[in-house]
């Protein structure tokens, strides 16, 4: 089966740039910088501080249950392999 995608000029365009200066965009809260104007560690965010580097399992989310009512919730896990806290939204109890 064959698909034909339809993309507009401005589409387009924006793909151009995206591939020309590498575009990252942070996967937690949607900043954008170009790959060549951040420093050494360039998948960091500089809003939020996510590491959004495709080949590191730090800064991805995982998923455990709250101690209390066992609703599942996404934490973050550090670059030193700790995993975030959280607040549970069912029971309000502190993972």
């Amino acid at each position: 089966m064959i698909m034909k995608i339809v993309i507009t000029e401005t589409q387009l365009m924006k793909l151009v740039e995206e591939e020309k200066d590498h575009i990252i965009k942070c996967k937690q809260c949607g900043w954008k910088w170009k790959e060549s104007e951040s420093g050494k560690d360039k998948y960091v965010c500089h809003e939020c501080g996510h590491d959004n580097n495709p080949k590191s399992k730090s800064g991805q989310p995982e998923w455990t249950s709250c101690k209390n009512c066992k609703k599942k919730h996404s934490v973050t896990v550090m670059k030193d392999g700790r995993k975030g806290s959280f607040v549970c939204s069912t029971c309000g109890t502190h993972n």
